[in-house]
């Protein structure tokens, strides 16, 4: 019999360590913890001490045998025939770090968040007073920002015990949000105000905040390890989106490095005996002389239990055990740093992992890319107005509504895996980021109009007839018109004047829409010109003659906006050059059909005439049609059985099932036929199926590729044990694609062709062509979850759920997507997305006075193939703005340039947290040159 047989015959086999165990005496679990320790060193020093073990567990077995039982005496002795391996356990240290895995608002509101946060950090703070090795670490700056309000004297405590090092903060971001969804801004912000809030509270240098702390995200964007290395962030910690590998070096597109813990068990966890052989395997496998086991009850906050400490102060008593130490992430990741050389590389995401949470619950989808989208305009036309206008900053405004849309990223809210209570805080934060947005935007967009010199022209108006200004407060900003930046009246007269700014990297040659409030002029003779005189198209779409008391006048006008500039329209009633005496009645001599086809000079778009379904998208620039068979909506049922067990849920999706086409299986109504009017064409259609309805609006712009569809779905269906209902939208492609390629935080990916699970893109998804370079793409405005294979590219919109929330998508749910032709180039998607995520470009109106300002400009041109991610006033530099680019190849490197319009003294290169970092950044004649790598960000300090 091996001793293996007879070790089975004593002890439970242990196959998995969530099984519950029978107990064995304390000292059984003892002897039998520290034999798999030395088996684990016997099996590196290839079975050299194989006598010395047999010898152990013979004496153990013989009295097992004869007494059916291990007493206290024969644990001992067997213990002392193993002492020769003392040492060689000692030399290997198990790092204890105790922590509380706090879930943001997940099954539950706010205010148990704030209790749970609270409670578990006294509770902590009282074993450190009792305990005086044990520390204790915790992520999330949200969760010290509810101590410091809710309880300014708990907040002291733990103040005095980080300055100690005991209490450690643990990563770098403000929750441990979801790492796919957010964009590259927002996973800057978290690092920055998190590095921020740390050091003006307790005084911590950004250089020491260097760890990534996300046990539970699901999966992990390509991205991150350039995102955390210009962060400053050295390590990185998680336990979701990787199999097989704990120890590893992530490495970036670009070669930007960081050193990696995948958790080798798990991180909601205690202190057991039984896990004492994985710090050998652990060690020996990756060449090191340290593991790391974080332990506490988690989920719902509590931390490490008392019995978790004594576990591990009796421990540290075992001759065979390691040794055993409380400890902290940072004191882990400096052991192993220098055996770095021995990890193995690892490049491209960590997943995918739930994938269903990339359309569970809409509406933290919607709030999350319209918060994100906002800000950024928000902040660019602010940044401008600072630096042209004399505009007040809102750098405080923008950083408290930044820190809201943070808060909703956490990885149980953006995904949608949560309750209705978290929901509706969730919405609550957005509506008062919103706020923010609303109140500097507007500010700013008042600085431009008071400075821009309008006095060549004429504004004349009779102020006992005039009622325009300040028509319009708050509307034109919900979410029908998506949530769009404040367009409040403060014109008059016959004569308006617009100023339209672009916040976007490309220059604007497109449709502009704006709304006049009690414009009195004849709206068939409606004119517009720019600045220079020059005649734009223009028409009015329609009048509202009592909007909240005003006249509401909405105009399309074609328009040039440079990028990061405005333009100025100028609206007037044009000369009447023709009179009509008498008009021949309007009876109808012929019935006329019109075809439902939407035309420009870019591409034709025909719709079905009985199921309005897209029949065809002809290519005008390529002169290829890209559809195969119709574009259309589409209802699955996710599979929810046995044999997919879990699925269906808001984490996982189901196998899809009775696939439904819901032009042909619903009834089709048509609202609105406009398919010959300039500036846009149009066509609104409904399909009712049962009690579900979506009607959807398709525009087409002049001068654009883009078919853009705002859908408004009202009850669809919900969970039943027949399946998971989800709609999405289909494009089945007449060519033949090798990848779907996506929208990165930088960069694209392209993803292996799939149709049983959605990826996640944030923009756009294109259709990669095998041959030629002009293909098909679906754009969004606010959903994430995609699909493609050979012939057909899918993006899901919406999906109910098995759960935690039943209920997900009761009431109407509002979103715009698109369908466009483009070439293949990163950079050609990149900016056909921001052309369709920024469509409504902001605007003020003005009347005539002298000023300082042109009546066009722009802050600065970028060049080179690079987006932008933010323009913000700087955080620790008077009279200096930040400018964040990346790259959007991640095969090649490129050059870029800003030409700035107005005199800059300096442009540095620095961190997310805007602190100097060296970098070859070049200042000549007011032209700034960076050289980027494959997939590589950077941010740039420019002062005035």
């Amino acid at each position: 019999m091996t001793r293996y047989e007879k070790i089975a015959q004593m002890k439970p086999e242990q196959k998995n360590h969530w099984i519950d165990m029978r107990e064995l005496s304390a000292w059984g679990e003892r002897i039998f913890a520290e034999i798999a320790v030395c088996e684990e060193i016997n099996k590196h020093e290839n079975g050299r001490y194989d006598a010395l073990i047999d010898q152990a567990v013979d004496c153990l077995f013989e009295t097992f045998t004869a007494e059916h039982a291990l007493p206290d005496s024969v644990c001992q002795k067997a213990e002392s025939i193993l002492f020769p391996f003392s040492d060689t356990a000692k030399s290997l240290t198990m790092h204890c770090v105790a922590h509380a895995h706090i879930d943001m608002d997940w099954m539950w509101g706010f205010h148990e968040t704030v209790d749970v946060a609270l409670n578990t950090f006294r509770t902590m703070l009282d074993l450190m007073d009792e305990y005086h090795d044990f520390t204790f670490s915790q992520s999330q700056a949200a969760v010290y920002r509810i101590a410091e309000y809710y309880d300014p004297e708990l907040f002291a405590r733990m103040s005095k015990r980080i300055k100690e090092g005991r209490f450690e903060f643990a990563g770098s971001t403000f929750v441990e949000l979801d790492k796919n969804m957010p964009n590259l801004e927002s996973m800057a912000r978290h690092i920055l105000y998190t590095k921020r809030y740390l050091n003006e509270r307790f005084g911590i240098p950004f250089a020491q905040i260097n760890m990534d702390f996300h046990p539970d995200s699901f999966g992990h964007s390509a991205c991150v390890p350039e995102i955390l290395s210009e962060g400053g962030i050295r390590y990185f910690y998680h336990c979701r989106g990787l199999d097989g590998e704990q120890l590893y070096r992530w490495q970036s597109d670009s070669g930007a490095e960081i050193l990696a813990l995948n958790e080798p068990l798990w991180y909601n966890d205690s202190i057991l005996p039984m896990y004492l052989h994985i710090v050998p395997q652990f060690c020996y496998k990756y060449g090191v002389l340290d593991m790391m086991k974080i332990y506490g009850v988690g989920d719902h906050g509590g931390g490490p239990t008392r019995k978790d400490i004594e576990m591990i102060l009796e421990m540290q008593k075992w001759p065979l055990a390691p040794t055993i130490r409380f400890s902290t992430y940072d004191a882990f990741f400096r052991s192993i740093e220098p055996f770095a050389s021995n990890f193995p590389v690892r490049r491209g995401e960590l997943g995918p992992t739930f994938t269903g949470c990339y359309t569970s619950q809409s509406q933290m989808k919607l709030i999350n890319r319209i918060g994100e989208d906002r800000l950024y305009e928000a902040e660019m036309i602010s940044t401008f107005a600072n630096a042209k206008a004399n505009g007040t900053s809102f750098n405080k405004q923008y950083r408290d509504a930044w820190e809201k849309v943070l808060f909703n990223q956490f990885h149980d809210i953006l995904p949608g895996s949560n309750t209705p209570e978290s929901r509706n805080h969730a919405m609550g934060a957005f509506e008062e980021a919103m706020g923010a947005v609303m109140a500097g935007s507007g500010s700013s967009l008042r600085a431009f109009a008071a400075n821009i010199d309008t006095s060549m022209f004429e504004t004349p108006f009779d102020p006992l007839t005039s009622r325009s200004e300040g028509g319009g407060v708050g509307l034109n900003t919900d979410e029908k018109s998506r949530f769009r930046l404040p367009g409040t009246e403060r014109g008059r007269g016959k004569t308006r004047l617009l100023h339209v700014f672009n916040p976007t990297r490309f220059d604007r040659d497109s449709v502009v829409e704006a709304t006049l409030w009690d414009w009195p002029g004849d709206p068939d003779r409606i004119k517009a010109t720019d600045q220079e005189g020059n005649v734009l198209d223009c028409r009015v779409v329609k009048q509202q003659p009592n909007d909240w008391n005003h006249l509401r006048t909405d105009i399309l006008v074609h328009a040039h906006v440079p990028a990061f500039g405005y333009a100025t329209i100028k609206i007037e009633e044009a000369v009447k050059e023709a009179f009509c005496f008498a008009a021949m009645p309007p009876d109808p001599r012929v019935t006329y059909y019109y075809n439902n086809i939407l035309e420009n000079d870019l591409v034709r778009i025909t719709f079905d005439d009985h199921d309005f379904s897209v029949i065809s998208y002809f290519d005008k620039v390529s002169g290829q049609e890209l559809l195969k068979t119709p574009a259309h909506f589409v209802l699955a049922h996710e599979l929810t059985s046995s044999v997919f067990a879990g699925h269906g849920s808001a984490w996982v999706e189901g196998v899809h099932s009775r696939i439904e086409n819901l032009h042909q299986t619903s009834i089709v109504t048509v609202s609105t036929q406009d398919i010959s009017s300039s500036l846009c064409k149009q066509l609104a259609f409904r399909l009712k199926k049962g009690d579900m309805t979506i009607d959807v609006t398709a525009q087409l712009f002049d001068h654009s590729p883009i078919l853009d569809l705002s859908v408004c779905v009202a009850h669809l269906p919900i969970a039943t044990p027949d399946g998971i209902p989800q709609l999405s939208f289909c494009a089945p492609l007449a060519y033949s694609s090798k990848a779907v390629r996506c929208d990165m935080q930088i960069g694209t990916l392209d993803r292996p062709l799939n149709m049983t699970h959605d990826g996640f893109t944030r923009n756009f998804c294109f259709g990669v062509p095998q041959q030629g370079t002009r293909g098909l793409s679906l754009l969004s405005d606010s959903k994430y979850g995609c699909r493609g294979d050979e012939h057909s590219l899918n993006i899901s919109l919406l999906r109910a759920s098995s759960g935690p929330d039943k209920y997900p998508e009761i009431g109407e749910r509002r979103f715009r997507i698109g369908l466009s032709a483009c070439d293949d180039a990163p950079m050609a998607l990149k900016e056909l997305g921001e052309q369709f995520a920024h469509r409504d470009l902001p605007y003020v109106s003005n009347t005539a006075h002298t000023g300082t300002l042109p009546l066009t400009d722009r802050f600065f041109t970028v060049n080179g193939d690079v987006t932008v991610s933010c323009v913000k006033q700087a955080e620790y530099a008077d009279d200096a703005f930040v400018i964040r680019l990346a790259s959007v190849y991640n095969d090649r490197p490129v050059d870029a340039s800003i030409c700035f319009t107005a005199d800059v003294t300096t442009v540095e290169a620095v961190d997310l947290a805007e602190q100097p970092i060296s970098s070859d950044v070049t200042l000549n004649d007011h032209t700034a040159s960076v050289s980027l790598k494959p997939g590589q960000s950077v941010t740039l300090l420019v002062r005035r």
